[in-house]
């Protein structure tokens, strides 16, 4: 901004720098003489070196005044005066800057956690000067006007507050800060994955049958105990609120549940079982009884009544085994059909009683396999039967699906068979 016969360039009454950067302004005119500059505070700059000092030039035979500014901090804003003696004559002129610290996110985190209950912030930390508005958006909505009110969420200036936390509040929240300065606008966005962390629990669909399992003494019984929870809980047993005795017990660790195996050798096993399942959240409880059960019959007459390339159709006489709720088939390959196997790791796939005719799936084309069957109960196993043999078909391998379908139509057809004849 001119107001005599000296100049100062960059020539604006205004200007906005960024913080931490760089400015020099240069002051100049013909015959001038004793040029100083003053800061905001009045004060005469002095300094010939230094963050912000004065430096003299003489450019094209004018002397030339530069007010340099190494790094501009926030203290350096308010208005700047160049003052030359012009031929005896004071002359002015001045600029006024201000000064803008950009935006950002201090520490920010991308993936945060919170626990289900709690009372928590979700950070998202923005500064700058001027300070920057922020606002919240989750699954891609503004937070505020999705939730229909801010009964539970309040804003601060270091994030948001999430009262009561439950696990819809888990998923991808965005955090956007806007600086709007007198020239300039900046936004920048924070993307935060919320996870909820919760104590375990158990499944919503588990009933109080659940709680009981049954084995026959000589056998051996499974009893298995799942739970929910963030992170995935680790479990411990005990019998009557005491360690297990692991010369009948056995314990299987896996990542969801834990299965306790129990040889019932004697009737002093049987009785209650506690299962924990704790995870940092928290820990629940649930109480086991194992009693004693029959075993099961074996299967009657076993037979194989069709084979594909990868199926085979198994027949079973209907029995008077009431407890029985399914079947085991146990199936290893074989070289020869007059191959005896150890049974050591079969295959094997359970199913659930319907009728007299039950598919293996899943099998290996133009492949002689040896086959056994156990009648499954609540209690357990009972002894297999007998091994038969069966070749599968050199036809392409079918799958799964198809054999399904197959399934489906003799079900189908023995539905029909009873329905036109009640009487069967």
């Amino acid at each position: 901004c001119t107001l005599s016969n000296i100049v100062i360039e960059p020539s604006v009454s205004e200007t906005e720098q960024l913080y931490n950067g760089s400015y020099v302004v240069l002051c100049h005119g013909e015959d001038t003489f004793n040029t100083t500059w003053r800061g905001p505070d009045g004060n005469i700059i002095q300094n010939k070196y230094g963050r912000v000092h004065i430096e003299e030039t003489m450019i094209e035979f004018e002397h030339h005044s530069l007010l340099v500014f190494q790094n501009v901090i926030t203290a350096d804003r308010g208005k700047y005066t160049c003052t030359s003696n012009v031929r005896g004559e004071l002359q002015q002129a001045s600029f006024t800057m201000s000064v803008v610290k950009r935006l950002y996110f201090n520490e920010p985190s991308r993936h945060q956690k919170l626990i289900e209950g709690h009372n928590m912030m979700v950070i998202c930390d923005a500064h700058g000067d001027p300070t920057p508005n922020v606002t919240w958006y989750f699954n891609d909505y503004p937070l505020f006007k999705k939730r229909g009110g801010t009964k539970r969420f309040s804003q601060f200036h270091q994030g948001l507050q999430i009262r009561n936390v439950s696990l819809e509040d888990e998923g991808s929240y965005l955090c956007q800060a806007l600086q709007t300065t007198l020239k300039s606008t900046f936004v920048e966005y924070l993307p935060i994955y919320v996870e909820v962390l919760y104590k375990p629990r158990w499944p919503q669909s588990w009933s109080s049958r659940d709680n009981e399992a049954y084995g026959y003494l000589g056998g051996t019984t499974n009893i298995t105990c799942h739970a929910g929870g963030n992170p995935i809980p680790g479990y411990a047993w005990t019998k009557d609120n005491r360690t297990l005795d692991f010369s009948y017990a056995h314990v299987i660790q896996e990542e969801k549940r834990s299965i306790l195996q129990v040889r019932l050798f004697h009737k002093r096993v049987l009785g209650k079982y506690e299962c924990m399942a704790d995870n940092r959240v928290g820990r629940i409880w649930k109480t086991f009884i194992l009693r004693e059960g029959r075993k099961p019959e074996t299967p009657i007459r076993v037979r194989i009544a069709a084979v594909t390339g990868n199926t085979a159709l198994v027949a079973i006489d209907a029995s008077n085994e009431r407890t029985a709720i399914g079947f085991r088939f146990e199936f290893v390959k074989v070289h020869t059909l007059d191959f005896s196997p150890a049974w050591i790791h079969p295959d094997y796939q359970d199913v659930p009683i319907t009728d007299d005719r039950y598919m293996i799936v899943d099998l290996i084309p133009n492949t002689h396999y040896k086959l056994r069957v156990a009648t499954k109960s609540i209690a357990g196993l009972s002894d297999f039967t007998e091994e038969i043999g069966f070749t599968t078909s050199k036809g392409p391998r079918l799958s799964t699906s198809f054999a399904l379908i197959i399934t489906s139509v003799i079900l189908k057809k023995i539905f029909s068979t009873l329905h036109t004849n009640p009487t069967m």
